[in-house]
């Protein structure tokens, strides 16, 4: 009984309270369209904030399905990389065939080797050159 009354006197007050702040009648009556006016822009909100939501959802997957596809390039180069080095190795052996162990080693580190140029391209001829 107690929590009721203080719930009435609590109505009461607020009422009390618009009163104040709107003490003539055509105030009173504005109500409705300040409700309004409120309420089209709450809705407004919402759509510009639901549009800006879905662009960066759709941004997002496109960016997730850009990281795919560069993943899989990646992954196919990979494999490139492991093919083109077996059949390197293969022409290796293949040419190793009744060389000595030494220079089978030699052609295997040959393609790691750096081979000077004669000329730098930046710089012009070298000086050893």
């Amino acid at each position: 009984m107690m929590v009721e009354d203080l719930g009435v006197e609590a109505k009461e007050a607020a009422v009390r309270e618009v009163a104040k702040l709107l003490p003539l009648p055509e105030l009173l009556q504005s109500i409705s369209s300040i409700k309004a006016d409120y309420i089209a822009r709450q809705q407004a909100n919402d759509a510009h904030l639901s549009t800006m939501v879905a662009e960066q959802v759709e941004q997002a997957q496109a960016g997730l399905e850009s990281l795919s596809l560069s993943q899989m390039t990646i992954s196919g180069l990979r494999e490139n990389f492991v093919e083109i080095e077996k059949y390197e190795d293969d022409a290796i052996v293949n040419d190793c065939w009744g060389n000595s162990h030494e220079q089978c080693v030699f052609k295997k580190l040959g393609r790691f080797s750096f081979q000077p140029l004669s000329e730098n391209p930046l710089l012009g001829p070298s000086a050893s050159g």
